[in-house]
């Protein structure tokens, strides 16, 4: 009886090992879109609504023991829309179906199987849907591979290439199984000039061939350097020469700048050359640069480009049609834009979905939505990493006006839904938008604006007789339904919690129902030091959450009482605001006097050089920087001087949590203590302290070293620090760059165990000023 038990069982799990499927659930795959539970009749714990967008998509991932030239995938769906949803299909990379047809399921609650034929590898495999339409793709409950066996975990070999160079990998394959050893060769690319400086991320050898234990997902990269080897390519409007048949030459220049992009390596530039260039189409950067070397779109030295957007839809008939008719869409890393105008886009200016970009003294006007937008769509899965680290620098973005969405949208500049970590404004302006001169709506982590201004965002009449506006001259305004909000920095929206940190930036003259600076329902605390606010509807309206406020000015609100002057929500950090009692005595700027009377907000102004319009919009300082013409600034009597505190709070760029900065005498502040509003009255010093200052910015500890020691940075600017270690030769022998907030304390590890006993020097250089250390390293 017990023998033919064994057999009965055996015979039954042979049966289900021939009948043996692999299974992977949607909710478990990667993907564009979310987890949802709404509809009934799904397997797992849910089921995937992705976006609705055409582009939008879902990963699936898993391991397979055998090779499978025609596996069975069976994927289970519901589409409750009388629509087509098509998809593309992709295995490991490769394209299956071009245009795989879904329809309708009959319900959201009746689910489908389709069968498809794939090539599947032994080993990983991924299969990715595409969504072809702009309604995205029917809701994903899972997929099966028939008839298939689970295979053993592997893991990705990720190599990545800074620099001109390539990598050898030997076994070269997609993935490897745990444990296997994998050997990389590092080949400089000579015909550049380049050599081989080392390896970061998996290993630290200098060594041009390196092997390699896999036991997990692996990341590596290959640096490079070069001298020279780098190419200059020409673009010119075709009544300049301008023509794709030509050689991209100074002499004979492209005109598309697709064109001249289609053929850029990391490393090389294109300059535009003056005049007026009208294109058809959105143009698109897609390809990953590296910190050593960025893709440079420059305009030619002492000529100004106009990038003109306007005809990418051919027929403007019906004003809600916008389509994706952006000028820019930068879903590349490591491009730096400088010198040029967008203009007339019916969506974007720029359109941004990369990392690591720097966008410099451009000039964003008359689009069609916000002029630089960074962010992906309210529903897509963001990330720290995702997104992230692009740096907008002095441009300018103003009367971007969204004709086609009631008009409230278009914003100067905007990083929203579901941007990534670190992402900068410095020395920007914004002006008559109809909407905000900011926005960063549904955010979660955080963004830096530094130095920034904005005015009369909101102002429905700007529209009416605009002669510069492309789309209202051409096809009328009529009827309008207006919903620009008119605020000058909005800092969140929709309860998403983000912490954000804003300084030294000015905002006034808004309009609608906006505010100076409003935190739009972000559920976590902003962090605002140094700013002035006057003559919006509220000047700050902080209600959501409890923030920190320090060293700002607000005065003569459009709207009354003393809650246009400054609300905010209960535990809010006030400090030495103009609205506050400062060292016992009365506010400076209260709403009523002490025999409860209405302050007189217009005596203010006399406090200020300036605040006029025509000094705001004044041409910017030959750098580039904000024009110096004393906007903004303090007299020399004005009542705010020395009446800030000399500590505030801002966001670690590091752990993206708040952290204590302390200005420096000297350095940040004149006098006993920091004035209040965006600037100090006796001049800015934002590089570091010369060397010989008896400010400690740079240490480390413990030296003498025997093995390892720690590097302490207390950054005195926003600005990139480069960290070196040299042999008394000068020879480098590590280098690091560091992106650093001013006021931001830094520690870094150096492991100098491999290093021979001796004396060795650390160089920091940060804003054109350096300090030196020296190390010296016990055995």
């Amino acid at each position: 009886m017990k023998q033919l038990f064994s057999l009965l069982t055996m015979l039954c799990l042979g049966i289900l090992a021939l009948d043996a499927d692999v299974v992977v659930e949607a909710e478990d795959a990667q993907f564009d879109g979310k987890v949802a539970n709404n509809h009934s009749g799904y397997s797992g714990s849910g089921f995937v609504d992705v976006a609705n967008k055409s582009g939008s998509y879902i990963l699936f991932q898993f391991s397979i023991a055998e090779d499978m030239p025609q596996a069975i995938a069976k994927v289970r769906w519901a589409n409750g829309k009388d629509d087509s949803r098509d998809i593309e299909v992709q295995a490991n990379g490769v394209l299956q179906y071009e245009n795989f047809p879904m329809g309708t399921s009959g319900g959201f609650t009746t689910w489908l199987e389709s069968e498809m034929t794939l090539p599947l590898r032994a080993g990983k495999n991924t299969i990715t849907f595409t969504s072809l339409t702009s309604v995205g793709m029917s809701n994903m409950d899972k997929i099966t591979i028939v008839g298939a066996t689970p295979g053993p975990e592997e893991f990705a070999l990720q190599v990545n290439v800074s620099g001109k160079g390539k990598v050898l990998k030997s076994p070269d394959q997609p993935y490897y199984i745990a444990g296997s050893e994998v050997q990389l060769t590092a080949v400089p690319d000579q015909s550049k000039g380049a050599i081989f400086e080392g390896w970061s991320g998996a290993s630290n050898s200098k060594e041009s061939i390196i092997s390699l234990r896999i036991e997990k997902d692996t990341e590596i990269t290959a640096h490079f350097k070069s001298n020279g080897g780098y190419t200059a390519y020409y673009c010119a409007p075709k009544e300049k020469g301008g023509n794709d048949s030509n050689d991209g030459s100074l002499e004979a220049p492209f005109f598309n700048l697709s064109k001249a992009i289609s053929l850029m390596e990391p490393g090389d530039t294109v300059y535009l050359r003056g005049g007026i260039y009208r294109y058809n189409a959105t143009i698109n950067f897609s390809q990953k640069g590296n910190a050593a070397e960025y893709y440079h779109i420059f305009n030619y030295p002492g000529e100004t480009p106009e990038l003109n957007f306007y005809d990418i839809i051919p027929n403007y008939s019906n004003t809600s049609s916008r389509g994706n008719g952006r000028g820019f869409k930068v879903t590349g890393d490591y491009y730096h834009l400088k010198g040029f105008v967008i203009c007339q886009a019916p969506d974007n200016g720029i359109k941004v979905e990369g990392s690591y970009n720097i966008f410099e003294l451009l000039t964003l006007h008359h689009n069609g939505d916000s002029g630089i937008q960074i962010g992906l769509s309210s529903n897509a899965p963001d990330a720290a990493d995702k997104v992230c680290h692009n740096l907008v620098k002095n441009c300018d973005s103003y009367r971007n006006y969204d004709w086609g969405t009631s008009y409230e949208n278009a914003d100067g500049f905007a990083c929203k839904l579901s941007p990534g970590a670190n992402n900068r404004f410095v020395g920007c302006r914004a002006w008559e938008n109809s909407d905000d001169g900011w926005d960063f709506y549904m955010t979660h982590f955080p963004i830096y604006i530094d130095s920034c201004w904005t005015m009369g965002n909101g102002n429905e009449e700007l529209i009416k007789n605009d002669p510069d506006w492309e789309w209202g001259q051409k096809n009328g305004i009529g009827s309008v339904n207006w919903q620009g909000d008119g605020n000058g920095f909005k800092l969140g929206g929709d309860g998403w919690a983000a912490k954000h940190q804003i300084n030294n930036c000015i905002a006034f003259d808004g309009y609608a129902t906006g505010a100076g600076f409003s935190e739009n329902n972000n559920a976590d605390s902003i962090y605002l030091f140094n700013c002035l606010s006057f003559n919006n509807i509220k000047n700050y309206r902080l209600t959501k959450y409890p923030c920190d406020v320090r060293n700002c000015i607000s005065f003569d609100p459009k709207g009354s009482g003393s809650k246009a002057l400054f609300q905010a929500y209960e535990g809010t950090i006030e400090m030495n605001n103009s609205w506050n009692s400062i060292n016992g005595e009365a506010p400076m700027v209260p709403y009523k006097d002490s025999n409860n009377k209405e302050f007189d907000q217009e005596s203010i102004y006399d406090d200020f050089i300036s605040l006029s319009k025509e000094d705001f919009m004044a041409p910017r300082e030959a750098d580039g920087s904000l024009p110096n013409n004393g906007f903004g600034r303090l007299k020399a009597d004005s009542r705010f001087i020395d009446k800030g505190c000399n500590q505030v709070k801002g966001v670690s760029k590091v752990s993206l949590k708040p952290f204590v900065i302390d200005f420096v005498p000297g350095v940040d502040y004149f006098g006993p203590a920091k004035d209040l509003g965006a600037y100090e009255t006796d001049g800015e010093v934002t590089a570091l302290p010369s060397l010989g200052s008896n400010t400690l910015v740079f240490s480390n500890y413990p030296n003498p070293v025997r093995h390892v020691t720690q590097f302490v940075i207390h950054s005195q600017a926003t600005a990139v620090a480069h960290l070196e270690i040299v042999d008394l030769s000068g020879k480098s022998l590590y280098r690091s760059s560091l992106d650093l907030m001013k006021g931001e304390c830094r520690q870094i590890s150096f492991d100098a165990s491999a290093l021979p006993a001796g004396v060795y020097q650390a160089v920091l250089t940060q804003a054109q000023q350096k300090e030196v250390l020296k190390i010296v390293l016990e055995k």
